[in-house]
């Protein structure tokens, strides 16, 4: 009877920690989803823009580096450096995206855990 307790109490806890998944995942979804649409209608206004563009450094310089004892510069006008950070910062936010999937993935799967016995005991098979 003490072992069905603790049971239940750690399904109990297993539910409200995938139910907990499930919503910060589709709350994170939803702010992902703004931060999109804000950088596609405007990305000049953007916050996020730019505090990367306040901190880029020289104006202009795309790419530095250095190949052996030889240095380069890549240097482009405003809008190509736009267009590279729009481009790296949907990646960004494709690999936040598919970390959030497997939150909700995950605490999906933790809801449809800790129901498998109440299923069992009516008759029902959990999927």
């Amino acid at each position: 009877m003490i072992k069905q307790e603790e049971n239940s109490s750690l399904k109990g806890f297993v539910y409200w920690v995938g139910l907990a998944l499930v919503v910060g995942g589709a709350l994170s979804l939803i702010y992902l989803a703004v931060l999109v649409v804000q950088l596609i209608q405007s990305p000049t206004e953007s916050e996020l823009i730019a505090w990367v563009v306040a901190n880029l450094g020289e104006e202009g310089v795309l790419l530095a580096g250095h190949i052996n004892e030889t240095q380069f510069e890549f240097h482009g006008n405003d809008k190509l450096q736009l267009i590279l950070l729009g481009i790296l910062g949907l990646i960004a936010i494709s690999i936040l995206t598919t970390v959030v999937n497997a939150l909700i993935t995950s605490g999906i799967s933790l809801i449809k855990f800790s129901k498998t016995d109440d299923m069992k005991e009516k008759g029902q098979v959990a999927t």
